[in-house]
Order: C-alpha cells, then sequence, then structure tokens
C-alpha cells in the first residue's frame, strides 16, 4: 500500500513527514507517529476487507501436514493485521470438511508486536478420509470467516508420497533455496500451486509450449512443473552452478543452464510462452532486476506470461513492522544483506534482500510489460505475486 492510498488529513501529512524525514521531533514522537502508521495501515486493511467481496490472501503458513492412515492431520496459522476470524472454515477438495481448532502461538506476538490478535492466531484440524480422496493431488483450503463472510484464505495442495517421484538434492543445496528443509517439497508445491492457478486464471495451460523456471535453484518449483503440469519443454536456469549440475543428472527431461549475474541468458529471443520466478526478484537491487525483467521480455514469446514473486508492502509489514513505511518511503528498498545462502556462489553485495511498494512495482514494471494481475501475498502468503504479459 503507498503513500497515495492513505486519506489526506492531519494524520497522513505528519506520518508522511516522519516517513520521508522531513520532520524533526525527538525519537518518542518518532516512535508514536510510526505507531499510528501501522495503525492507520490496519485500519485501511479492516476496511478493505469488509467492502471487498472477495476473500485475500492471508499471512499464514502450513507448518506440518501428515497422512496416516487416511487421516489428514494440519497444523499451521493464518491472520489478516486488520481483524480476528471468527472461525476458521477448512475445505478438502473444495468440499466444506471442518471447523479448524484455534491454537495459541505465542511466537507470533513477537513476529506481530502491533497485531493484537497474532498470539491466537494459530489452528489445527484433523480430517477423516475416504480411500478415494487420498489417491493423487489433495487440495488443502482454509478460510477465515469475519462477520459472517469468508475473508481470507490459505491454500494448498498436498499429495502423499510426492517426494518420491523425483530424487531430492542433498542437504546443502536445499539449504540453499530454504533455511527449512522440510519445506523443500511442501512449500515448492504451494508455490507450484500458486504459479499454476495464476496462469491458469490468466491462458489456458494447454497452449503452453515451453516454460522457464529462471532462478530454479535445486529444482524447488521445477521439479514439480515436471511431474504435473504436461508442458512439453521445461527448463531451469540459475547462477548456482553446483545446482544446475545436480538438476540437469538428476531432473530429466528438463533442460537446465547456468547464467551469469547479469544479462545475457543463453536463450534465443522469444523462446518461452511462460517464466517462472519464485523468490529471485527479491534478491536482486533496483538495477539488477530492471536488467533482467527486460532479459525476460526478450526470450519470452509475443503474448508470454512472465509471473514473478516480490516482497510488498505486507512481506515488508511481517519483516520490519512498525519500520515498514520508512523503508518503502522510497518505493524500493535494496539496501538489505539477502542472507549467506549462497555466500562463494554470488559475490559479496549482489544478494540481497529487497522490498517494495506495489506503487512502485506497478509504475516500473508496466513500463516493460502489460500488468495482467498484482496478487498481495499470493506467493506462499507471504511475497506478493505480480503476473504480466508481454506486449
Amino acid at each position: 500500500m503507498g503513500w497515495d492510498s492513505f486519506p489526506k488529513g492531519t494524520l497522513y501529512r505528519k506520518a508522511r513527514e516522519i516517513v520521508m524525514g522531513t520532520a524533526r521531533n525527538d525519537s518518542l514522537r518518532q516512535i508514536e507517529e510510526r505507531l499510528l502508521c501501522i495503525e492507520e495501515y490496519i485500519r485501511q486493511r479492516r476496511r478493505e476487507n469488509s467492502s471487498s467481496g472477495q476473500a485475500v490472501c492471508a499471512h499464514g503458513s502450513f507448518d506440518q501436514i501428515e497422512l496416516r492412515d487416511s487421516a489428514l492431520a494440519v497444523q499451521g496459522w493464518m491472520m489478516l493485521p486488520g481483524a480476528a476470524f471468527d472461525r476458521l472454515i477448512v475445505y478438502i477438495n473444495e468440499a466444506e470438511a471442518a471447523r479448524a481448532t484455534p491454537v495459541e502461538k505465542a511466537e507470533l506476538g513477537t513476529v506481530f508486536p502491533t497485531v493484537p490478535h497474532a498470539p491466537s492466531a494459530g489452528f489445527r484440524f484433523s480430517v477423516a478420509l475416504a480411500p478415494e480422496q487420498t489417491e493423487g493431488m489433495i487440495d488443502i483450503r482454509v478460510a477465515g470467516v469475519t462477520g459472517g463472510r469468508e475473508t481470507a484464505l490459505l491454500e494448498t495442495w498436498y499429495r502423499g508420497g510426492i517426494e518420491s517421484l523425483l530424487p531430492v538434492p542433498p542437504l546443502d543445496l536445499m539449504k540453499r533455496v530454504t533455511i527449512y528443509t522440510c519445506f523443500y517439497i511442501t512449500g515448492g508445491l504451494h508455490s507450484y500451486r500458486d504459479f499454476w492457478s495464476a496462469i491458469r486464471r490468466h491462458t489456458d495451460p494447454a497452449t503452453l509450449g515451453a516454460v522457464l523456471d529462471w532462478g530454479c535453484g535445486c529444482g524447488r518449483l521445477t521439479r514439480h512443473f515436471i511431474s504435473f503440469s504436461g508442458i512439453p519443454r521445461i527448463c531451469g536456469c540459475d547462477i548456482d552452478a553446483g545446482a544446475i549440475a545436480w538438476c540437469a543428472e538428476n531432473l530429466a527431461p528438463a533442460q537446465f543452464a547456468t547464467v551469469p549475474l547479469h544479462p545475457p541468458a543463453p536463450y534465443e529471443d522469444d523462446s518461452f510462452d511462460a517464466v517462472v520466478a519464485y523468490s529471485v526478484l527479491t534478491h536482486l537491487t533496483k538495477d539488477v532486476q530492471l536488467e533482467w525483467i527486460k532479459e525476460m521480455r526478450r526470450i519470452l514469446k509475443p503474448g508470454g506470461l512472465f509471473l514473478a514473486s516480490v516482497h510488498g508492502e505486507s512481506a515488508a509489514f511481517v519483516s520490519f513492522n512498525k519500520e515498514a513505511p520508512n523503508i518503502l518511503a522510497d518505493g524500493i528498498c535494496d539496501s538489505f544483506h539477502g542472507g549467506p545462502q549462497l555466500d562463494g556462489i554470488a559475490p559479496p553485495g549482489y544478494y540481497r534482500g529487497t522490498f517494495q511498494a506495489k506503487r512502485y512495482t506497478l509504475r516500473e514494471y508496466s513500463r516493460l510489460f502489460e500488468i495482467l494481475e498484482y496478487r498481495e501475498r499470493g506467493a506462499i502468503n507471504f511475497q506478493d505475486l505480480v503476473v504480466m504479459r508481454k506486449r
């Protein structure tokens, strides 16, 4: 949410002065003003939730999913900053199946110190499935209900034995793409559901002849495109030569290539019908982002889709709480180190933790692509998902 979205009253002016650095008040006053910014953020979210007829993506996570003796047991958490849910409804394969039981998670109060209902955002449920329901993909959806209607969703897919469909990479490679190695499979499938659902909203997947997973790492997302998409030509690329070598040896028939830190990529013009990129732009500086976005436009066919995740306002709110408006004051902030995952692979200063306001993303990316959709928290209920089309 950008500053232009706030009501243009006294609070707006004071908050904007603090964030833009034009006010010269003492530290206590700054803290008070920034808390007012967060309160206004929450009030606006509450207004959006009450006025919109569609449920939005919740903040949240499926922390554990198990299928034992035809019983599906799930634990996780979900919330919206604006208001607590009255109840959580569980849908399995689009049919209402249960009510989730609330679970206290005190650690969420630390993550979301400005959200009073955060510590009570945990949930668990167990659903007995018929034998035929345990075969193939299981669609799991938890809907948060507020004021008698569903206001937020937490969704994923699950399939028993999915880890045996293709080889699983060694631990050191998995740690380069996720610090929680148990989420390599389940989180990858969640990502696949996010991207595949977005593709289906904007085109007929049967028309796709070639797709590229840009920044594929050791195949966390690519493996599910191989297993389930039916797309004839699947490619992956990354700067991590070790991960690419493992993918090339273990994830046939997909094709893999190492790419340099800066364009060009080793692909001809108009090569792909779609490019997907989970948490790639989130680790690039502003200038390097734009270099690679232009490169994605080059290798996409006319009318091709570019689906990419970014750290938007919601991710900044989770990561920085009351400091989020200050961090996003200029539209994009690429000054944070991205972590040690690619130490020795990317040179110092290349791998960033980049956060950007929706207004910035729409303005800059629309110079290169037609923006079809901006889905807040649309990538694993944390990053925002941007769907673009090559003109």
